[in-house]
């Protein structure tokens, strides 16, 4: 009987030792739960476009084509300039004032020009140009776009899967740590053949995720 209680306290032990990462603190010493916030899935994404060097590369390089866009529209707009000026001349009794050049002591002149070049081939050009530029740019940034939210959504749940996996893995270690605890006080009152020691032993072994699945 001391055998088979010795075989599984060596079989706890090393449930203990495989599991010690994720162990709880002692109890002498507890320490309190952080309260944290758990990460939602639109928060990971929201963190990780506000961080991507490569999504917010490709934003930027989107708005840059669509304004080099709308230059090159501009420019195939007509222009219009003015020009307004006033001359005073000192007058001396003549019509043209001190100086003869001067059509009269007081001179307004104003022009207005108007300038255009809706047939040109060259601005046509330069349009069609940046006007491709911001589709291919808008395509990188959709590219960009769905590739960080698919790689988010993959790590994030793969994080999910692994958490979920360490929580089962420790409810496992206190399943098999009370079952050590129960099995050493009945110890007094239980007799177990070696084949019945040893199938129990390989039971804790697997409930701590330790071994495969046991065999009768």
């Amino acid at each position: 009987m001391s055998r088979v209680i010795a075989l599984l306290t060596v079989a706890g032990l090393a449930v203990v030792v495989g599991e010690g990462v994720h162990a709880q603190t002692p109890a002498a010493q507890p320490s309190p739960p952080a309260a944290t916030t758990p990460l939602t899935l639109q928060d990971a994404l929201t963190l990780a476009r506000a961080n991507s060097q490569m999504f917010l590369a490709a934003q930027t390089a989107a708005r840059l084509a669509v304004e080099d866009r709308k230059i090159a529209r501009a420019a195939l707009l007509p222009s219009l300039n003015g020009f307004g000026q006033f001359i005073y001349t000192e007058p001396n009794g003549t019509p043209s004032g001190v100086f003869v050049a001067n059509d009269g002591p007081k001179v307004y002149n104003m022009w207005l020009t108007v300038h255009g070049e809706p047939i040109s081939l060259q601005r046509w050009s330069e349009y069609r140009v940046a006007a491709a530029a911001e589709a291919a740019a808008r395509a990188k940034a959709d590219v960009a776009a769905r590739g960080l939210v698919s790689t988010v959504v993959q790590n994030f749940y793969t994080v999910v899967a692994s958490a979920r996996k360490v929580a089962s893995a420790q409810e496992s270690l206190r399943e098999a740590q009370a079952f050590l605890l129960d099995l050493n006080r009945l110890a007094p009152w239980v007799e177990l053949t070696g084949a019945d020691a040893d199938t129990m032993q390989r039971m804790l072994l697997h409930a701590a995720g330790l071994t495969s699945t046991p065999s009768g």
